[in-house]
């Protein structure tokens, strides 16, 4: 076996939005707060509907949650078995569509003349945290205008893309070889979009866990997967484990360092 093409490429600490990115999300947000109320009210108009969409959704889910701490035998401070937490969180979700319905009437009321006028507040007062956030997670992997981000590198590597070499960044590095597509004929398309949107949520799952080493290998393995199912038989499979003598597609912690290493090897 040998290798066709080695590189890394960094995932930045955080990349800050620019100003007129919060602005449009700001702006987007708050234009569409009538759109939002109006679609809130059709798929929610009743009881009934918040029960059968909403309510029984999430009794479910919290059904499996309190069913483990049952059969693990949790008992809460307050002497209250698993099952019985479930009995009581469930009872309240059935019956809070009043409560569900009055808070966000509250939220889009019209006040002296401007509509939504507490919802759009608080967008106003959550531009500072939507900035703070994207600027940790989703901008390090996407990146924007101003530079490319760590999944388009990956991407148009993997593609055989020759502008990669021309869009590298501070710290980014091809070992050996270069863009080499590993496509089978006719997929190009949809790997590029899979893989571009299977490594940016991958990216943030992954800081978003603190770098937990399961969850870093539950992602790694869902994109060496993706790739491995539309890749050229001309290459070795794709694995999420480091192999010189394999091909891989990895997020890896190599101390303060966060980075996207790919290696790409022929039988």
């Amino acid at each position: 076996m040998s290798t066709r093409a080695k590189a890394f490429f960094i995932v930045p600490i955080r990349i800050t939005p620019m100003e007129e990115t919060t602005a449009d999300w700001r702006d987007t947000t708050k234009s569409k707060s009538s759109k939002a109320d109006s679609h809130r009210k059709l798929k929610l108009a009743n009881d009934g509907d918040y029960q059968s969409k909403l309510a029984q959704a999430s009794a479910q889910k919290y059904r499996k949650l309190a069913d483990a701490l049952t059969a693990g035998g949790y008992v809460s401070e307050h002497g209250r078995s698993g099952k019985e937490i479930r009995y009581m969180q469930e009872s309240k979700i059935m019956e809070s569509f009043d409560k569900y319905q009055t808070g966000w009437d509250f939220q889009f009321e019209t006040i002296d003349g401007v509509d939504a006028k507490r919802y759009k507040d608080g967008v106003d007062k959550s531009i500072d945290a939507y900035g703070d956030g994207v600027a940790k997670t989703t901008l390090r992997f996407t990146g924007d205008v101003r530079q490319i981000g760590v999944a388009a590198l990956t991407v148009l590597f993997l593609t055989g893309d020759e502008q990669t070499v021309g869009l590298l960044r501070e710290g980014d590095q091809i070992i050996s070889g270069g863009p080499v597509d590993v496509t089978r004929p006719g997929l190009r398309q949809l790997f590029k979009s899979g893989l571009l949107a299977k490594l940016v949520q991958a990216g943030i799952l992954i800081v978003k866990s603190n770098f937990d080493t399961d969850v870093m290998l539950a992602q790694n393995t869902v994109i060496n997967d993706f790739i491995n199912g539309l890749q050229n038989a001309a290459y070795t499979a794709f694995q999420p484990t480091v192999d010189p003598l394999k091909s891989y597609c990895l997020f890896i912690r190599d101390g303060a360092t966060f980075k996207l290493e790919i290696n790409v090897a022929m039988p």
